[in-house]
Order: structure tokens, then C-alpha cells, then sequence
């Protein structure tokens, strides 16, 4: 027997843009075992059939569906003699619990109203291993259940303000933690003729960020971390041996899943193109013999105007 009286965690982390609602981290835990939710673990979980997202103008479904049935297909009557007669049961049903779509889904209320810019770019979650046998009068197709540990929403309408659960509860959900959605700023500059050095900085406060992960093309950087990936020093920087003519740094982004600080910082690319010295050398070659044979025609047109030649 499933209750509304069991236990769910919800955190919301919001990461606003421009001071408006934009992405949504939503954490759900609830009882569980170490890789699956199994069907003792929903006698004492919170089920939920979708959350409310703004003033009602969008909602999640989840994983589960319920249908109802009659509990009893016939029942025999029996008299003091011994006789008995078969009659239909009165109509008890029964609700039973279904597992449907595994991948979570963003829709509007209101199908006039748009909601088409936002969407679920990433969840996690646990099979819930409960066996599924549809009455014969059914036809709803089941999945394997999912109990959802993260949903992540981008571009959402507002944050979610609550749940409702499979009996029809109404929760509020409340928001936890609120971010700030910044794009770093990326400089490439010269060191030396093949050294050049990338510089990660807050738009906001100008304040070097260290420890940004940097995927570099055409540098070979001084610093890696383990998996090759450049890593920003105290001052923000990447030095490195440029190996190309081109220069890219891709700043990436936080984790959704674990941001640091009040900042969640997206992605930021840059690039910048550096002329081999040999061209440098041919184009000052011909500024200077440009330069030279100009300089007499200036000369000369200098000359004329001051004594007047030709007036």
C-alpha cells in the first residue's frame, strides 16, 4: 500500500540570468538502496505525478501512472439452505501503480502558450524494480519505473513551486539556493614570440578566476590536471608554447550538479590568430619600400607648394 506519508528531500538550485529565473537544479531523495529503489522502498517514498513550475504555466510529469479496476470480477451468494448464486460485485475499484515514460518531459499548461525554449537537459535516477502485470482490459505499455535523484531545467518560466502527488496531495517546494549566471572573460595575449598566455576574469568584479578549466587548440600549456586539461593558476592565467598560428581557449562551464560560490559560470570561448614572423617580416618589407618610394613624391609636392613653381 502506497501513502502520501512518506518521505521526499527536494532542493531547488536556481541559476538566474539578468536577475530573471533561467535554469533550474532540482535534487529529490528519498528512501533507497544502493543502486535501485525496490518495492519496500515505496512504502516509505513520496511519490510524485508532476511538478508545477511558475504560476501554473508548466509542469514535469514523472515516471509513474495509475489506473483503477475492479478489485473483484464476480462473487457467488450463498443462502442458509446451501444454495448460491453467482452475482456481480459491487463496483470497489482498486488503484494500481505503473510505471511509464522514463525520460522526463517539460509541458504547458495552457497548449495556446509556449513553453518550447525550455526543456530538461539532463536528469539521474534509480530503476525502481517493481513487477508490472497489466489487467486485460488495460493497455497502457509499461517501463521499467524510475524514481528521478535530479532533474536540471533550461530556460525555465519560473521555479518550481510545487508537487503533486500520485493520490493528488498538493506540496510546496520552496527554493533553496539562488545563483547568478556569468559568462567569464577570455584574453589571449603574447609573452614572447611563441609563448602566450590566456587570462579568465569575472565580467563583473574584473577578479582573476582560478581553477577554470581551459580546453586549449594550437597552445601546449604548463599546467595540466590530470586528465590534460588546463587549469587557470591564482591569477587566472594559462601559460603555454603555441603550437599553431591560431589560438582557441574554451573556458567550460560548472558542473549543474555542484557549482561553487553564489556564481554559476557558463562557457566562454575565444580565439585569436597570430601572424607568423616571417609574414610580419614581408609585410614590413613592403611598408618600408612603400615608404621609400613615396617619400620623394611627398618631398617634392612639399617643395612646390613653397615656392610656387608653377604659379
Amino acid at each position: 500500500m502506497v501513502t502520501d506519508t512518506g518521505d521526499l528531500d527536494i532542493h531547488q538550485r536556481i541559476i538566474n540570468v539578468n536577475n530573471e529565473t533561467s535554469h533550474i537544479v532540482l535534487t529529490l531523495d528519498g528512501p533507497r538502496g544502493n543502486n535501485a529503489v525496490r518495492t519496500k522502498h515505496l512504502m516509505d517514498r513520496l511519490l510524485w505525478s508532476h511538478l508545477t513550475i511558475g504560476s501554473g504555466t508548466a509542469f514535469v510529469d514523472s515516471t509513474w501512472r495509475t489506473y483503477s479496476a475492479r478489485q473483484y470480477t464476480q462473487a457467488r451468494r450463498f443462502t442458509e439452505s446451501g444454495s448460491n448464486t453467482i452475482h456481480s460485485p459491487p463496483q470497489v475499484p482498486r488503484t494500481f501503480l505503473i510505471g511509464t515514460d522514463r525520460r522526463p518531459t517539460i509541458n504547458p499548461v495552457d497548449r495556446s502558450s509556449s513553453v518550447s525554449s525550455s526543456q530538461i537537459i539532463g536528469f539521474e535516477g534509480y530503476n525502481v524494480t517493481l513487477p508490472q502485470t497489466n489487467h486485460s482490459e488495460v493497455t497502457i505499455d509499461p517501463s521499467v519505473p524510475i524514481e528521478y535523484s535530479r532533474l536540471v531545467i533550461q530556460n525555465a518560466p519560473g521555479n518550481v513551486t510545487s508537487l503533486r502527488t500520485i493520490h493528488g496531495k498538493r506540496v510546496e517546494v520552496d527554493v533553496d539556493e539562488v545563483l547568478q549566471y556569468r559568462q567569464p572573460n577570455v584574453s589571449i595575449t603574447a609573452v614572447s614570440d611563441n609563448r602566450v598566455k590566456i587570462h579568465v576574469e569575472d565580467p563583473a568584479t574584473n577578479q582573476p578566476l582560478g581553477g577554470r578549466q581551459v580546453r586549449l587548440y594550437g597552445v601546449d600549456p604548463n599546467r595540466t590536471n590530470p586528465n590534460g586539461v588546463a587549469i587557470t593558476d591564482a591569477s587566472g592565467d594559462v601559460v603555454g608554447e603555441r603550437t599553431n598560428t591560431l589560438v582557441r581557449a574554451r573556458v567550460q562551464q560548472d558542473d549543474w550538479e555542484s557549482p561553487t560560490g553564489s556564481v554559476f559560470y557558463g562557457q566562454t570561448v575565444a580565439s585569436r590568430t597570430f601572424l607568423p614572423n616571417v609574414l610580419l617580416l614581408e609585410r614590413a618589407h613592403s611598408l618600408l619600400e612603400t615608404i621609400l618610394l613615396v617619400a620623394p613624391l611627398v618631398f617634392l609636392y612639399g617643395y612646390i607648394r613653397h615656392f610656387g613653381l608653377f604659379e
